[in-house]
């Protein structure tokens, strides 16, 4: 996604790319492109079977970078679930080993991209105007494979009946319950 921007992604300083999942025998199968702004239209992330996230060039870094928010919804998308806010901290504290930034307006050195992601336009990576953390877009593909495997063992585990059986499966025991992957496509980010 780091490559080929057109120009009018180079000016924005952001690139939007669209998500879209699907599960298969227990993995979780994820594509991705990259959409033009005029042809999400504005509209919020909010399209059915869809997510929309911005991958947005830091130019004092000479980096690309995802947000907190936009990869929190993106988590959310891929494993198909709503997380309470205490799931979304803790998945925060999770992702910490990567090294986030935190983009303020009180910092010298971050209050130039502040201004840049708080002025994009829907879909908008941020929730509110305050400060943000934001990853490196490289850092993706690891960040949602730790917490997607993390996060569903621990549901797949507690699903696990005493007999042994996941969601009405039978024949699957608790030692034998893998938890499902992101595909290759996802590390090829």
């Amino acid at each position: 996604m780091q490559y080929d921007w057109t120009q009018d992604e180079w000016t924005q300083r952001r690139r939007l790319v669209q998500f879209w999942r699907s599960e298969k025998n227990n993995r979780i199968l994820c594509g991705f492109q990259p959409v033009a702004q005029e042809a999400h239209g504005g509209q919020m992330n909010q399209i059915p079977g869809l997510c929309i996230v911005s991958c947005v060039y830091w130019e004092a870094r000479q980096d690309y970078f995802i947000t907190s928010v936009d990869l929190i919804n993106l988590l959310q998308f891929v494993m198909d679930i709503s997380l309470s806010m205490e799931e979304k901290n803790r998945i925060r504290r999770n992702l910490e080993g990567f090294k986030p930034i935190t983009v303020s307006k009180g910092r010298p050195d971050t209050a130039d991209f502040f201004r840049v992601i708080m002025n994009f336009p829907n879909p908008k990576p941020r929730n509110i105007e305050k400060d943000v953390k934001v990853f490196e877009w490289s850092a993706l593909p690891y960040a949602l494979k730790k917490i997607v495997t993390k996060y569903r063992t621990t549901v797949l585990q507690k699903t696990i009946t005493q007999e042994g059986v996941v969601d009405g499966n039978a024949g699957v025991s608790p030692t034998s319950a893998a938890p499902p992957s992101v595909v290759q496509q996802i590390l090829d980010m």
